[in-house]
């Protein structure tokens, strides 16, 4: 994965929590070293909740997707739990017809995912 990418990624932690911050394109690219460095936090650091920040986000394809499925399945075998913030319209559609609500919340904010989370 090109630095220009790893570098449009944020990756926050408090406590148990990981929020992501998903950059402009989640694609093929973009995808996996996401999931490589997600699931080091999570393995490693004890993570119980991650939150996607869609919010600099515009275009995701069917790997973005498998992403999304790969980290909740890693937070499932955990016993912990999946969310999705900022997202927008096109975003939402996509998010929707996957059938990744089922699996994740959506929230409007990255604050709103933390005092609306599921312990």
């Amino acid at each position: 994965m090109s630095n220009e990418l790893q570098s449009e990624t944020t990756y926050r932690r408090y406590r148990d929590v990981l929020v992501i911050g998903l950059p402009p394109e989640v694609d093929h690219h973009s995808s996996q070293g996401m999931k490589e460095t997600a699931g080091t936090y999570i393995k490693n650091g004890h993570v119980r909740y991650v939150i996607f920040d869609f919010k600099n986000t515009s275009f995701m394809d069917s790997a973005g997707i498998g992403m999304l499925l790969g980290q909740y399945k890693l937070m499932n075998a955990v016993h912990g739990s999946v969310a999705v913030c900022s997202v927008d319209r096109r975003i939402n559609r996509i998010l929707d017809m996957s059938g990744i609500y089922q699996i994740a919340r959506r929230y409007e904010s990255i604050e709103e995912a933390l005092s609306g989370r599921e312990n």
